[in-house]
């Protein structure tokens, strides 16, 4: 939501964009955009900044994605986040296209970029998701969010598994890059035999909301530097269950809470889970984190247009999994008598 997560671009001529028309249609006495910034325009996914039609002026940005993905999106905004006691973005509506599409409105994130290399944003992160999984947990909004937990990893494995044999049915490809789709299917297989063990590190976790992809680029900070609070925004695949993934930590761009500041903040209704546990339990998100980029690297082609089979686009996808490819190897090299919520650590 913020312009440096996008780098957006200006157009004066706000007449053309249907995000204006929706907005009139959610707010038809309010007034149009001064200008509009172009964050994204994709075939699934447009994201624009809508100049001074928010709260003294402000910006609001429309988001256009998919049904099922603003149903989500609505529910957190609209009805969990506004009851918890942390910082969240005002939600102004949402209005459908004709078709599966939707728009949906927020107030504008602002604020300065996060950097997980500094202790203090660790500590903000950890306070803001401390609180919103303690208070989350009792939400009443929840029958809508699909299910987080480890079974949704594990499918998410198995479906990628099923279609690495689809890219290496393709021309082209190098013997390295036929040995590295051989070498992750062997480590896709390994990881679901020993799956067991992190349903076993995770059973009996408090359940309740999760973000499922808590990045750099998808928080803002806010405030000064003593006063400064977590702003986070696209929650299109959020949902309910273990609260791993949102640990992760130092992992394509985790936003990597600090592990004691979040269990001080969790100990006065959680005190059973103390720093070693968490420590285990963010070892764990980590390695759905891993998994959640293979995914969307290797099953998600299937969903694009065909010519991202074509190796000339296969090879950035290939690129991308070398490095998942890396980090499962790190786990499985520091795996000891087959633990793996300790070695997922070394991720």
């Amino acid at each position: 939501m913020s312009e440096q997560s996008n780098g957006g671009r200006a157009n004066p001529d706000v007449s053309q964009y249907p995000c204006v028309q929706a907005w009139h249609l959610l707010d038809p006495t309010g007034k149009s955009p001064t200008r509009i910034e172009v964050l994204q325009e994709a075939k699934k996914a447009r994201l624009y900044r809508m100049h001074g039609v928010g709260p003294g002026g402000g910006a609001v940005v429309a988001k256009r994605c998919r049904g099922e993905e603003a149903i989500v999106e609505r529910t957190i905004y609209g009805e969990i986040l506004p009851s918890l006691p942390i910082p969240s973005l005002r939600y102004y509506g949402t209005v459908r296209e004709q078709g599966e599409f939707c728009w949906l409105f927020l107030e504008d994130a602002g604020g300065k970029a996060y950097s997980s290399l500094l202790v203090e944003h660790r500590a903000c992160a950890a306070r803001w998701l401390g609180l919103m999984h303690l208070h989350a947990e009792q939400s009443l909004s929840r029958s809508g969010l699909p299910q987080k937990g480890p079974t949704y990893y594990l499918e998410e494995l198995r479906a990628a598994r099923d279609t690495v044999p689809l890219i290496q049915s393709r021309s082209g490809q190098s013997t390295d890059d036929v040995v590295l789709l051989k070498a992750m299917v062997a480590q896709i297989r390994f990881l679901e035999s020993h799956w067991n063990q992190i349903e076993q590190l995770c059973e009996g976790m408090p359940q309740t909301l999760v973000h499922g992809d808590l990045s750099e680029k998808n928080v803002r900070l806010r405030g000064n530097r003593r006063r400064a609070a977590l702003c986070v925004f696209d929650w299109e695949i959020a949902g309910w269950g273990s609260p791993a993934i949102d640990l992760a930590q130092f992992t394509l761009g985790s936003v990597t809470p600090d592990i004691l500041t979040y269990c001080s903040v969790i100990r006065p209704r959680w005190p059973h889970l103390d720093v070693q546990i968490v420590r285990s339990l963010a070892h764990c998100g980590t390695l759905f984190r891993i998994i959640d980029g293979i995914y969307w690297e290797i099953y998600g082609i299937t969903e694009k247009d065909s010519r991202y089979l074509e190796y000339e686009y296969l090879k950035w996808t290939i690129h991308n999994l070398r490095t998942y490819s890396s980090l499962i190897d790190n786990i499985l090299r520091a795996t000891r008598r087959g633990r793996l919520d300790k070695a997922a650590s070394w991720a």
